[in-house]
């Protein structure tokens, strides 16, 4: 169970690669970039939230084109992924088209399925009693840190779902053995 929880968070963690990078010089007032892998664009803001204005023509070559005079950027796909970089007192727009499906954020994230703990033997149902059903749930809420913080524990300790130490300190071995009730 610890291999399949591992092998399904390890593939969750995995970023795309990029295929084509391109570092455009933006004009100085730009200080964040929106992208829509859903629209295949991307908008250059400055810091009052509005479009800004020119320096479209230095995307000729790239797989993104502005219409007009404001970086509305519109691409060829959503394959993309855009980062503000500052050298100095020059701001560039590090443009890269990806080989597989860009990470995204909020609504435009790739789905990441988390499973139900107790159907895998992982532990108890959200909010989870072990490393591994804590994983889950975290993957779950797109706690992403969260699952990796718990399922790498599991990875760097070898033990056993069942023998990692549930939220009242016991192994869930332990708290089945002594929630059982013999009757005589």
């Amino acid at each position: 169970m610890i291999a399949v929880a591992l092998l399904a968070a390890a593939a969750r963690f995995f970023a795309s690669t990029t295929a084509v990078a391109h570092r455009v010089a933006l004009p100085s007032s730009a200080a964040q970039v929106a992208v829509s892998t859903f629209e295949a664009t991307i908008e250059v803001r400055d810091a009052q939230g509005q479009l800004v204005r020119g320096g479209g023509e230095a995307f000729n070559g790239t797989i993104c084109r502005a219409a007009g005079s404001e970086l509305r950027l519109s691409c060829s796909h959503g394959r993309i992924e855009a980062s503000l970089v500052r050298l100095g007192k020059k701001t560039f727009l590090d443009l890269r088209e990806l080989r597989g499906l860009p990470d995204g954020d909020g609504d435009e994230a790739i789905p990441a399925p988390a499973y139900a703990p107790q159907a895998f033997a992982l532990g108890d149902a959200c909010p989870g009693n072990t490393p591994a059903s804590r994983g889950e749930c975290a993957l779950q809420a797109r706690n992403f840190e969260l699952a990796q913080q718990e399922l790498a524990w599991l990875g760097a300790t070898g033990e056993s779902a069942d023998d990692a130490p549930a939220a009242g300190g016991q192994s869930v071995n332990e708290t089945a053995r002594n929630s059982l009730q013999f009757n005589a």
